[in-house]
This record gives structure tokens, sequence and C-alpha cells, in this order.
């Protein structure tokens, strides 16, 4: 999975926190769906609100 970060909850505050990162399973471009929480619950919503979060993973 991918790690996403809210950045914009616009209409959409009980649902989502700005900053938080999200589990993303799918998009299609104009919509994602994420995991909200550790129960496992799907929220699908505009990809616009969110950035990729990209870890570095190398070593040194």
């Amino acid at each position: 999975m991918i790690t996403v970060t809210c950045t914009n909850n616009e209409f959409a505050e009980e649902f989502l926190t700005e900053g938080e990162q999200y589990q993303a399973i799918s998009s299609n471009g104009e919509d994602l769906t994420i995991l909200r929480d550790d129960t496992g619950t799907e929220l699908t919503t505009f990809t616009s609100r969110f950035e990729l979060y990209v870890s570095d993973s190398t070593q040194s």
C-alpha cells in the first residue's frame, strides 16, 4: 500500500484530518480510496485532498 497525507479536509472534517497519513488502496486518478483507521474502514474521496508521501528507504 502507499501512504498519502491529507492536505485538505474541507467538507470532510468528520472523516479526514489535515496532516494525517492514510493508507491508499486504489485510485482512478480523480477519486482515491483510503483506509481511515485500524478497523479497516474504507473511504473514497477526491484525490486532490492528498499528497503522496514517499519515504527514503536508502541506507547509508
